[in-house]
């Protein structure tokens, strides 16, 4: 604070303390101008910093929250996808079950003449063992050998069947040995040798899918 009295001017002391707390008065008004303006742009710099720093957050967070959306999505449609797979699978078993319990099940005659069908086919040119489950080789054992081997001479066929003592867990159908290869018409090995077709056809006619 800078005030200059001229030579020889005379000042009353009350002027010159009234002019000096004046004086100060307005630099003191300057000052806190000052310090308002920098406190205004320290708080509109920190607003804007803060504002950036919200929207950088909001952003994280939304992309946290759409990956979390996508994860969570894929992880339904696997989920719902794996059902599905699961539901058909067992349908499929099922169905598969139904047809061995349905050849299980059918009449005596007509399982055996199944069963001579499915001999015929093997074409045997000499003797054979026939190898069937213990259920089938105690109830129709000795009878579809008699039967096979009679079509085998009415057909001008050289081959001939013998019932083997050993038996095979299997479901249906019979176990061929000839020559120490075995030739493998169980049920279970027939539809397994099918079952992409099998499982194909089903889904099919369970779901709808394809034709």
């Amino acid at each position: 604070m800078l005030w200059i009295l001229q030579a020889g001017e005379k000042m009353p002391l009350d002027k010159l303390i009234e002019r000096i707390i004046s004086e100060a008065e307005e630099e003191g008004s300057q000052t806190k101008r000052r310090a308002e303006d920098e406190r205004e742009r320290i708080l509109t710099a920190a607003r804007a910093e803060a504002e950036k720093i919200k929207e950088n957050v909001l952003q994280s967070y939304r992309r946290e929250a759409q990956e979390e959306k996508k994860r969570r999505v894929t992880t339904e449609n696997l989920e719902a996808r794996t059902a599905l797979l699961r539901e058909k699978q067992d349908l499929i078993k099922s169905v598969i079950n139904g047809v061995v319990r349905s050849v299980k099940e059918m009449p005596e005659d007509e399982y055996i003449e199944l069963l001579l069908r499915m001999i015929s086919a093997v074409a045997l040119k000499s003797k054979a063992e026939l190898i069937l489950s213990a259920s089938d080789r105690h109830r129709i054992g000795d009878k579809l050998v008699r039967m096979a081997n009679e079509r085998f001479r009415h057909a001008g066929l050289s081959g001939e069947l013998f019932l083997s003592p050993e038996t095979r867990d299997i479901e249906g159908g019979f176990i061929i040995r000839s020559e120490g290869i075995e030739i493998n018409n169980s049920i279970e090995a027939l539809i397994n040798s099918k079952r992409e077709e099998l499982e194909l056809k089903i889904a099919d006619i369970l779901f709808g899918e394809g034709e």
